[in-house]
């Protein structure tokens, strides 16, 4: 009787434990798929090389080409360096957190680490020296 009543508790246990996995991997995925945030094709033209990746509208897009092993640059990762410098050829971006200007975002500028897609995108990398001077050309010193 004794063994049976073990078995007994084992076996629930064990359909209780089953239960709980099964729930949390339920809802998990109910989670997941309730939050999930839209993906956008995100075309980088480097080097004469073109990355296409899949882009979380919550990921930036330096973020995801470093997770795909696409070779960028970039520095500090805040947008305040502008070592990551790119030009927008289509596409929408949201780059709030950003340091460039108003008028350099609309030229078409932007910086990879604070770029978030919100529609499918191209984007090309530039030499930081054509951003630095599209930023501050308008400046005066002295």
């Amino acid at each position: 009787m004794k063994y049976i009543i073990f078995f007994y508790i084992v076996y629930i246990i064990t359909i209780s434990t089953s239960f709980k996995t099964f729930n949390n991997k339920f809802s998990l995925r109910r989670y997941n798929l309730i939050n999930a945030k839209p993906k956008h094709k995100v075309t980088i033209q480097n080097n004469g090389k073109e990355s296409v990746l899949e882009v979380s509208e919550d990921c930036s897009v330096l973020e995801a080409a470093i997770d795909a092993g696409v070779e960028l640059p970039y520095d500090c990762k805040m947008g305040v360096c502008l070592t990551c410098p790119s030009k927008v050829v289509s596409g929408i971006l949201d780059q709030t957190g950003t340091t460039l200007d108003d008028s350099v975002i609309a030229k078409g500028f932007a910086l990879t680490c604070c770029a978030y897609p919100r529609s499918d995108v191209v984007i090309r990398s530039i030499d930081e020296d054509e951003l630095v001077n599209a930023q501050f050309s308008d400046r005066q010193v002295g």
